[in-house]
């Protein structure tokens, strides 16, 4: 989603800053996809945002995928016919790493086409989509310094994870991406060079947010998602051995 701050006055009066968001809909899945937006599933929180009311049951059918033994090889490959599974393993990954504490028992969005368009979107495999991720990173305090095993967390939260994780094959793929999107996604340098330069945006906005709400103290937000930044990678391969039996390099 694209998204720039804002600072909102209600009548006249100063109300925040807060972020102008792209919206998810069968508008953005056309524009950003090339996808017929006539043609669109959405589903978000496990309601049917876009489509028809028939369209539930394509949702309804990946989650009792749930109910499978996905060590058998033959089962795991029944899902990922069903979903995008680099689609899957960015995004848990994603939610992983951040430390979503919102998650993944609550903020899950996903789309697909209700029918085949030909196009490399147009396939009816589920697409995971990211938002509402603002309860993470630590902030608050809400990952103990980043201990909480998040692995196990989503597990225990998405038994559709959890039924995936008995996959020796998705284990490796899921290892292998969550490293990934660490080192390279979150390079510690440049994730904190970005981090600051969104700090930068913010500064000069917070005074007057401090003299209307009492709060707002960018500094030491950031300097916490800093050391977050830079201890994820080991507490990562601590729940990878943990959670999925893998040693990682």
């Amino acid at each position: 989603q694209s998204a720039r701050p804002c600072v909102l006055f209600l009548n006249g009066e100063y109300w925040g800053v807060y972020n102008l968001t792209e919206r998810y809909s069968d508008n953005y899945l056309e524009e950003e996809f090339g996808v017929d937006k006539d043609n669109v599933v959405v589903i978000k929180n496990g309601e049917l945002d876009e489509g028809q009311d028939e369209d539930y049951a394509f949702y309804q059918e990946l989650r009792d995928m749930a109910k499978l033994d996905m060590s058998q090889q033959a089962n795991y490959e029944k899902f990922k016919e069903m979903v995008d599974i680099q689609s899957y393993l960015d995004y848990y990954a994603t939610g992983i790493y951040i430390g979503n504490n919102d998650w993944p028992d609550n903020n899950v969005q996903l789309w697909r086409t209700r029918t085949k368009e030909g196009s490399s979107y147009g396939d009816t495999k589920w697409r995971y989509m990211l938002y509402d991720t603002e309860f993470s990173m630590n902030l608050w305090g809400s990952d103990n310094g980043g201990t909480t095993n998040r692995i196990e967390w989503a597990k225990e939260r998405d038994e559709l994870f959890a039924a995936l994780c008995e996959n020796t094959e998705f284990c490796q793929d899921f290892a292998d991406t969550l490293m990934d999107i660490c080192r390279n996604n979150f390079n510690v340098t440049e994730a904190t060079e970005k981090l600051e330069a969104m700090a930068e945006i913010y500064r000069p906005l917070m005074a007057q947010y401090k003299l209307r709400f009492g709060n707002g103290d960018v500094d030491s937000r950031v300097s916490g998602m800093k050391s977050y930044i830079a201890g994820r990678e080991a507490q990562l391969k601590g729940f990878i051995r943990t959670s999925l039996g893998i040693t990682v390099e």
